[in-house]
């Protein structure tokens, strides 16, 4: 499946020791994009015999575990507006149409933001925190991101409403957003959010309600298959579970 189906998964593997295998057949295929598996079903068939088990880390949000990143803010809602229908018949080209719709109305909103304790207002357009790098196939939000370091790469988008909007978006295309003024960029354990009017969130490209007050990282939560041998930046080592990775199954997360 795509990476949607691949969240389901592993929100029901998190804390076990059975491995998560991929076959993709999404929009993005971001994980099989990331973790080198090929698109082919044979041979990502064949790379449940022939690969390896890696750990990695999962993000937490609230009761939900996330694979890849976590898009609060714009980002969210235009995955919202996003239907299945649209994306069978126009693939990604379906975000594109409707990130114009939404950038032309979407304005910021005051949140109290809580990096690893450390307080800070801000006017949040967006927040992402990534455990991993490739963002709709088309840039890397959290260029630097390591699957099993521990740790949550957060950028969050300052501004107001449609023309810092564009700005972000040009600068992220460009990869050249983590220099921006109105840009914050930091790896933390915890991201906590305290606001009046909460704001969508997305996981892994499936919008799932409003945003939790709590995202942090789950070190350690989820066997992996990947191609053996495979070398590759996400990856800071095989590593084994450590003891703070003692998971509760999760459960869904509504709003």
């Amino acid at each position: 499946g795509g990476d949607g189906t691949l969240n389901e998964v592993a929100n029901g593997l998190a804390g076990t020791e059975t491995a998560l295998g991929t076959l993709p057949a999404g929009t993005s295929n971001i994980w099989a994009r990331e973790a080198g598996i090929s698109r082919k079903l044979v041979e990502a068939v064949r790379l449940m015999a022939t690969g390896e088990r890696r750990l990695i880390d999962l993000g937490k949000a609230g009761d939900r575990y996330f694979m890849l990143f976590a898009g609060i803010g714009v980002d969210a809602q235009i995955t919202r507006t996003v239907s299945l229908d649209m994306k069978r018949h126009v693939g990604a080209a379906a975000y594109g149409v409707a990130a114009l719709r939404e950038a032309l109305r979407w304005r910021s909103r005051p949140v109290t933001v809580r990096l690893d304790g450390v307080e800070r207002r801000m006017d949040v357009l967006m927040a992402f925190a990534g455990n991993t790098r490739l963002y709709a196939g088309l840039t890397k939000i959290t260029p630097n991101a390591v699957v099993d370091d521990g740790l949550l790469d957060v950028c969050i988008y300052e501004g107001s409403g449609s023309l810092d909007i564009a700005m972000h978006t040009a600068r992220t295309l460009l990869k050249s957003h983590k220099k921006a003024n109105k840009v914050l960029c930091q790896q933390v354990k915890r991201l906590e959010f305290d606001w009046e009017d909460p704001l969508p969130i997305q996981l892994d490209g499936d919008p799932v309600g409003d945003c939790p007050r709590e995202i942090e990282v789950a070190p350690g939560a989820l066997w992996v298959i990947v191609p053996a041998g495979l070398r590759t930046g996400l990856f800071a080592g095989p590593g084994r579970r450590p003891r703070e990775a003692e998971l509760s199954p999760p459960r869904p997360q509504t709003g």
